[in-house]
């Protein structure tokens, strides 16, 4: 029985690589089909995903540190090169049922995977303008040649696959992204509202809106000190307090934008603590999930919030987001609105009864439609059609 070779572009904890390891570890108990898998570059998760499988990671030992030292040197080429010398050392011999590309950077190591398998499917979380200022034009027009079946993670993606790359809509299969809602459900909410609030020497009755991603410019953090500000010009009848997790934790103090508007904020009400592996608790701890984001295919940071019962506020046009949340799990104000974001946050503050339904249709969403249990199933299915065994 042939394997199939997953291929992940990093071990990072961010949202692709997160789902692909609780994909394959839902695909190992309930699955005989076997696999390998690759990894383009280390980080946190890289010890579970090795748990999983027989995985190669190109981003570890002393041929990954030189590797990473060539591209610091502007000399990607290289690295590329001895990646894919690495690579086909410990594929000799082997070929597969499937290639599965987890996200559309895996460029780099496709062709020389093309001859081992009949099929290349790419799972793909990304939006147009992360593809056009992050992959050279030939190097995506490649991975389209490449890639026999593709898997978008949002309606927002599949179009942008179809409008901007000329992909066929009968290639494309829609799977939006998904959680493990018991891992995230697990925490106590009284409990951990009350320990984590102590922990960050927030009032008990307090507002807290929370935000969650990396510090770049897709992920708006800067609309999130924006939003803020707009908030706290309003009287509200208790203090509101803005927690960013992940990313840079000292963004909003380094940035220009963070020392002005924090001239009208007080300090300790924006807050960035960058990377935790607790990031669920501080969302149990907060009253709704601010997702400022300007791009963001289907973010499973929102799913994680949602999970916990917060309503989503986010934009128009940025992504996925606005087909979660629909009518009843959240409010979009128009593209990089903030002002309009910084209305609908406030009166989702004041109003508790709103405020609680639009969470508990947030939260009874991700259950029935993003939970790994009702997701997984579908992906192996589409996986099972293509797979050559």
């Amino acid at each position: 029985m042939k394997p199939i070779l997953f291929v992940g572009h990093s071990a990072g904890l961010t949202g692709a690589p997160i789902l692909l390891l609780n994909f394959l570890s839902w695909l190992k108990q309930n699955s005989s089909i076997p696999f390998k898998i690759v990894l383009r570059e280390t980080g946190s998760l890289s010890g579970a995903y090795a748990s999983l499988a027989d995985t190669l990671n190109l981003g570890s030992g002393p041929q990954g540190f030189i590797a990473r030292r060539l591209r610091r040197l502007g000399l990607a080429g290289a690295a590329n090169r001895l990646d894919l010398t690495r690579l086909n050392g410990w594929l000799s011999g082997c070929s597969f049922g499937l290639v599965y590309s987890n996200t559309v950077t895996n460029h780099t190591v496709l062709p020389a995977l093309a001859s081992r398998s009949p099929v290349i499917i790419t799972h793909i979380h990304e939006l147009e303008n992360w593809i056009s200022n992050h992959i050279d034009g030939d190097a995506f027009n490649a991975t389209i040649k490449l890639t026999d079946r593709w898997i978008a993670v949002s309606n927002a993606v599949k179009d942008n696959l179809i409008q901007n790359h000329r992909v066929p809509v009968g290639q494309i299969d829609l799977v939006y992204e998904f959680i493990d809602t018991n891992n995230v459900t697990k925490v106590n909410i009284a409990e951990t509202r009350t320990r984590m609030r102590n922990l960050l020497g927030i009032p008990e009755k307090a507002f807290i809106v929370c935000a969650c991603g990396t510090t770049d410019w897709r992920k708006g953090p800067d609309l999130f000190i924006k939003l803020a500000h707009a908030i706290s010009m309003r009287e509200l009848p208790q203090p509101v307090y803005f927690i960013w997790v992940g990313g840079d934790p000292h963004y909003g103090n380094s940035s220009e934008l963070g020392s002005r508007i924090r001239g009208n904020v007080p300090g300790e009400k924006v807050r960035f603590i960058g990377e935790k592996r607790n990031s669920q608790e501080y969302f149990a701890a907060s009253d709704l999930f601010a997702l400022t984001s300007r791009e963001d295919p289907y973010p499973l940071v929102m799913l994680e919030a949602a999970a916990l019962g917060l309503p989503i506020v986010c934009f128009h046009g940025s992504g996925g987001a606005v087909e979660f949340i629909e009518q009843d799990a959240g409010i979009a104000a128009p593209y990089e609105g903030f002002y309009v974001m910084a209305e609908h946050v406030s009166m989702l503050l004041v109003d508790s009864d709103l405020r609680f339904k639009m969470g508990q249709a947030a939260r009874n969403k991700v259950r029935e439609r993003h939970d790994i249990g009702a997701a997984a199933p579908k992906l192996l299915k589409i996986i099972e059609k293509y797979y050559s065994g």
